[in-house]
């Protein structure tokens, strides 16, 4: 049996104004996806989403019998991993999600680096991190048709991960960040429709709009600092900015802006990560108070989970790639 794991991420500052040049970071976490993978005479992928049955084709090919709509994009995947190894195997892959999808915490490029990994290590052949990331990069465009980098290189590299005018910089975690508590709003709202809102908001008011996405990259650029200095109440003050700007380009929401209010005492800051519209928010946890914030979410009637920040990207078998 072979068992691979791949984080998720939180993005810490820049969702939509990285889409315009400015900086943007973002963390793994230490909750994520696993893939355990077993020896299969078919091709057979169990998921929460669905299953996928298929034979072995000629030329790398998957003869598929049975695929529910979430998993088309594992054919490709698969065929990918196939042609890379140069091998053909049957197999059975179960996964498993420790995070909620479709929700800012990129579990599609965590699957994907999970699955990848997973799947050629179980053909014999092991892969450096950075033909990895390409191909996570690659199959993340196959899930959402569109997409960032940032997701896939979180769960492949870990650590911190610094986007700005498309360069990618990965950087090691200064340390003990404390605790985080992540709440997922149950309200859903695709990518695609955020981003072309915020695009009309540029659209109608360009001046205004650059200027806010001026004040969030030099929020980002700050935070990057204090994180290094393990500053908890600046980085906590920093959050809290860049939610102000995110309620004003209008993909915060009603059930979002009355969670961070009541578990304001109780936490450094709190922030939506990703795209926004619902999805998930998460908070810099104040020291003792993790489940005070997680009752009052739960009150809400949002999900809540604690959650540590991780150093490190995707792992086979226990060790890191």
């Amino acid at each position: 049996m072979i068992k691979s794991f791949a984080p998720g991420e939180i993005i810490l500052f820049g969702e939509h104004s990285v889409v315009y040049g400015r900086k943007a970071l973002a963390v793994s976490i230490e909750k994520g996806i696993e893939t355990e993978f077993f020896s299969f005479d078919d091709i057979r992928v169990d998921s929460e989403l669905g299953t996928l049955k298929a034979s072995l084709g000629t030329d790398a090919a998957l003869e598929v019998s049975e695929v529910s709509e979430p998993l088309k994009p594992f054919v490709n995947m698969i065929e990918r991993c196939f042609s890379y190894a140069g091998l053909e195997k049957g197999f059975k892959a179960v996964i498993a999600s420790g995070i909620p999808v479709s929700s800012g915490l990129a579990s599609s490029a965590s699957v994907s680096a999970s699955f990848i990994a997973g799947l050629l290590a179980y053909l014999g052949r092991y892969i450096g991190k950075k033909e990895l990331l390409d191909m996570v990069f690659s199959s993340e465009i196959d899930i959402q048709k569109r997409g960032s980098i940032i997701g896939p290189a979180c769960a492949v590299y870990g650590g911190m991960v610094e986007v700005s005018e498309g360069v990618i910089k990965n950087h090691p975690l200064p340390g003990d960040l404390g605790d985080i508590v992540i709440i997922n709003s149950k309200e859903k709202c695709s990518t695609a429709v955020t981003v072309d809102m915020v695009k009309s908001k540029l659209d109608e008011d360009p001046d205004g709009v650059q200027k806010i996405f001026d004040d969030m990259h030099r929020i980002a650029c700050d935070g990057q600092k204090v994180i290094k200095e393990g500053d908890m109440s600046s980085l906590g003050i920093l959050l809290n900015e860049n939610q102000k700007y995110l309620k004003i380009l209008g993909v915060s929401t009603k059930k979002i802006d009355k969670c961070i209010s009541e578990i304001e005492p109780y936490v450094y800051g709190t922030k939506i990560t990703g795209a926004g519209g619902g999805g998930c928010l998460f908070s810099l946890i104040r020291d003792t108070c993790s489940d005070k914030v997680r009752g009052i979410a739960e009150n809400l009637g949002l999900d809540a989970f604690k959650a540590h920040f991780r150093g490190h990207g995707v792992e086979v078998n226990g060790e890191r790639i």
